[in-house]
């Protein structure tokens, strides 16, 4: 019993001499023992020379075809564009149909030209087209020229000279009494006595544009006031041999002057049309002027002046 209790002694004051082992503990390698090796091994790389993926690097590795991806190609994409020098080719011009015929003044003030058909009725065609009716309205139209000009004819006997031109007018509104698929000629639209009906009627600014000098003019409407902005109430014709094109003008271009006939047969309220379209008118006139090539008038011949009645008196009090 004493050896017994004296070895159980020993083994706790010595316990390197006994044959027991200690107990063996499990490394932990989850949770953040885990990210300090990772650091631990970064850490050791440090030396080396290749380079730290970046973010969208990362985002691409687990995400190859994720969003992000698709926007950082986007925005590589934007970033070359921004950098590429712009072409010093300059875009080239759209060539637009008929504008040949135009006064050459005009053609850089034309935004576009849009044919109708050509069969007799294109000039009002191109009534239709502005007044945004429908493709076949153009009997319509001249329905209402008609009426217009029997109901108001007193309006329209002193500009067209009287009776006669007056009958004409209405006579040529009237469908042929033949149908032909092209309008006799006497049944064509004529500027610009229809241009002062149209633009009476429907409360239009009527141009027409006619290739060459003094071609070209301005039918107000004969009677009523303007609107607010008449800028916008403008309809152009364009007249090439023996047939009305719509032409689309740009905003503030000049535009011609204004018919001798309306000026002397105009209502009085209706001078506020011209008024504002003055500006422009001069604009066209002195372009005109130029592309006729005018030259100022000469210099006096200073060997022979021309006197006024004062100089003669002063002449003759010193001789």
């Amino acid at each position: 019993m004493k050896l017994i209790i004296k070895e159980q002694m020993r083994e706790m004051a010595f316990p390197d001499t006994t044959s027991l082992t200690p107990t063996v503990q499990k490394l932990k390698t989850k949770g953040a023992q885990k990210g300090a090796q990772k650091r631990k091994r970064s850490t050791l790389d440090d030396s080396s020379t290749t380079r730290e993926p970046s973010f969208w690097e990362h985002v691409d590795a687990q995400f190859p075809d994720s969003q992000a991806s698709q926007t950082k190609q986007s925005l590589q994409k934007k970033k070359s564009v921004c950098v590429v020098n712009p072409s010093s080719t300059p875009t080239p011009t759209q060539y637009i149909p008929c504008i040949d015929h135009m006064p050459n003044v005009m053609k850089p003030y034309i935004e576009k030209i849009v044919n109708v058909d050509g069969d007799g009725y294109c000039g009002y065609r191109v009534v239709v087209e502005n007044l945004g009716l429908g493709f076949d309205s153009y009997g319509l139209v001249r329905l209402a020229l008609i009426k217009e000009l029997t109901w108001k004819r007193n309006d329209y006997l002193g500009i067209f000279g009287g009776e006669d031109r007056l009958k004409f007018l209405i006579d040529s509104l009237y469908p042929p009494k033949e149908k032909t698929s092209i309008a006799p000629e006497e049944k064509w639209l004529t500027v610009p006595d229809m241009g002062h009906v149209i633009a009476t009627l429907y409360n239009k600014v009527v141009v027409v544009l006619k290739h060459g000098n003094n071609f070209s003019e301005t039918c107000f409407p004969l009677r009523g006031r303007p609107p607010t902005n008449p800028s916008t109430r403008i309809m152009c014709l364009g007249l090439i041999p023996k047939h009305f094109v719509h032409v689309f003008l740009r905003p503030g271009c000049p535009i011609p002057p204004t018919t001798p006939q309306w000026k002397k047969y105009k209502k009085p309220e209706s001078q506020a049309w011209e008024d504002h379209f003055v500006a422009r008118q001069c604009l066209f006139n002195e372009l005109m002027d130029i592309e006729k090539g005018d030259q100022p008038p000469k210099e006096t011949n200073k060997n022979d002046p021309i006197l006024c009645d004062d100089d003669e008196e002063d002449m003759l009090k010193t001789t």
